[in-house]
């Protein structure tokens, strides 16, 4: 990791320079294959792979040939991005997860493939939807593979991304885009880095599994919370550093975070936490489905059963989803019960003291299903059961 390091973090420099140097209706473009250069020097053959998928994406939904006008062909479209996702990412695991491990080589997974098809899928839906006007091949690929948000998000849109880019490089863009990298690398390097040299020392979570009858209820939520700090201040660390990153071209990224510790409830908490993604699936899953449906519950399970599969095809991830989801609509339903207003309201002191210091136990809970081990979904559920007090 270091000796990369020392090879893009001269060569990002230099692009910064380069890139404001140029006159601006080359920048964007010098930018993309930048980008697309540094994103080929981590993944050259799944760099090439994602190149002939977004090459299509473009001609076919950009510049509207081969078929375009057809009413299917968005849908042919879709499918051709889901499934390549699908091939490289869940396929192997479910081949694996059916007894036939024999018939799956080595597959490497292309780098930012999940980033890099929900943004094709936003593009292809909302060029249906409005098209795109002034579409340039610059500013697609540069949407495309904007190399500070292609590996971690956020999952930046089209339209925002567009609109929100400057003509001259401002005091106020170096100021905001060093003060961003800073936040993040000491969230990643520093707090995350001081509770991961003590969390992921060993399969922490399968040394619990084993010890679970003479594991105290107060470690697990111990173990939980530690994991909970960590993969927050690692993520938001890294989008800082990409949305500072993106700053120093102009550019100005979504958000993807906004103090989730301080969420007074699991629908808060989805405002605030992995922003991007939330809104993404909101658009993409959860309203189509309220719209085709008018089911508000099955909604929001397809939808969080969309998010944990969008980490990882593993049944781990489906029970976070359900999980999540579970959380959410138990929520929504008190929301609409009279006792609720009687045994504390939402909007008091005490009912926000309450409310974060409740919201954050149950996400500490579900890094028990979404943390990296070789811990069954089966045993992890034993484990948030003992931590619940249900066993």
């Amino acid at each position: 990791m270091g000796e990369i390091l020392k090879i893009l973090v001269p060569a990002f420099l230099g692009v910064v320079v380069v890139f404001w140097l140029l006159p601006i209706r080359f920048r964007f473009g010098f930018l993309a294959l930048a980008s697309f250069l540094g994103i080929a020097y981590l993944d050259a053959i799944g760099s090439v792979r994602l190149l002939a998928i977004a090459t299509v994406v473009y001609l076919v939904a950009g510049r509207g040939w081969f078929g375009w006008s057809h009413r299917y062909t968005p849908v042919v479209l879709i499918g051709l991005i889901i499934a390549h996702l699908c091939y490289f990412k869940y396929l192997p695991n479910l081949i694996a997860g059916v007894g036939f491990e024999s018939l799956v080589g080595e597959v490497a997974v292309p780098l930012g493939i999940s980033y890099f098809s929900f943004k094709l899928v936003h593009f292809v839906i909302e060029a249906r939807r409005q098209g795109f006007e002034k579409l340039s091949f610059q500013q697609f690929s540069c949407f495309i593979y904007l190399f500070p948000i292609f590996t971690a998000g956020p999952i930046e849109r089209y339209d925002h991304f567009i609109a929100n880019q400057a003509e001259r490089l401002q005091g106020a863009d170096i100021y905001e885009g060093i003060t961003r990298i800073a936040y993040g690398l000491i969230k990643k390097f520093i707090f995350a880095g001081f509770i991961s040299s003590n969390l992921h020392q060993a399969d922490y979570l399968a040394k619990y599994s084993e010890l679970l009858e003479y594991t105290s209820a107060a470690e697990l939520w111990a173990i939980a919370a530690l994991t909970y700090l960590y993969v927050y201040f690692d993520f938001s660390g890294y989008c800082d550093m990409a949305i500072g990153a993106s700053r120093l071209f102009g550019i100005r990224i979504s958000e993807n975070f906004c103090w989730p510790i301080a969420a007074t409830s699991i629908v808060d908490f989805w405002q605030r936490w992995h922003i991007s993604l939330r809104a993404w699936c909101q658009s993409y899953v959860y309203l189509p489905v309220i719209a085709i449906f008018r089911a508000p519950y099955l909604a929001v399970f397809l939808t969080f059963i969309t998010m944990g599969l969008w980490h990882a095809g593993s049944w781990n991830y489906v029970f976070w989803g359900i999980y999540h989801a579970a959380g959410v609509a138990a929520y929504q339903k008190w929301c609409r019960m009279p006792v609720r207003k009687k045994v504390c309201s939402k909007n008091s002191l005490t009912g926000q003291i309450i409310g974060i210091i409740a919201t954050n136990g149950f996400i500490c809970g579900s890094h028990i299903l979404s943390t990296h081990s070789s811990v069954s979904a089966t045993e992890r559920i034993r484990i948030l059961s003992k931590m619940f007090f249900f066993i």
